[in-house]
């Protein structure tokens, strides 16, 4: 028992211990400012809104509300992208934080 307890712990912060991203999920205050509910660690201190009541749900996990996308979120989905045929983001730009399968590209709209 004690084994799976460590075993859990470990899983439920490795993203925390090797940098991966964050999973909040989107709050209303938050997004009405064009904001993401992230780690503090993931936003640079001049785009976050660390008063808890932006992602109140989650504040006591830590997360705070950043205008920015964080470098540490890869897909472009996540990013608010779509990945298609370069030739199909037309006037769209081109996010290169957003990976996607080979010979796509992360097509956004979205400015933060």
């Amino acid at each position: 028992m004690k084994s799976f307890v460590i075993c859990m712990f470990l899983i439920a912060n490795f993203g925390l211990i090797f940098g991966q991203s964050s999973n909040f999920h989107p709050e209303d205050k938050c997004s009405r400012t064009g904001g993401h509910c992230v780690r503090q660690d993931e936003c640079a201190v001049e785009f976050a809104y660390t008063d808890e009541n932006y992602c109140p749900l989650q504040s006591s996990q830590g997360a705070i509300c950043c205008t920015q996308i964080p470098d540490s979120w890869t897909d472009c989905q996540k990013r608010g992208g779509e990945c298609s045929d370069e030739s199909m983001c037309g006037g769209i730009r081109k996010d290169k934080g957003g990976h996607c399968p080979e010979g796509k590209v992360c097509c956004r709209n979205k400015m933060s």
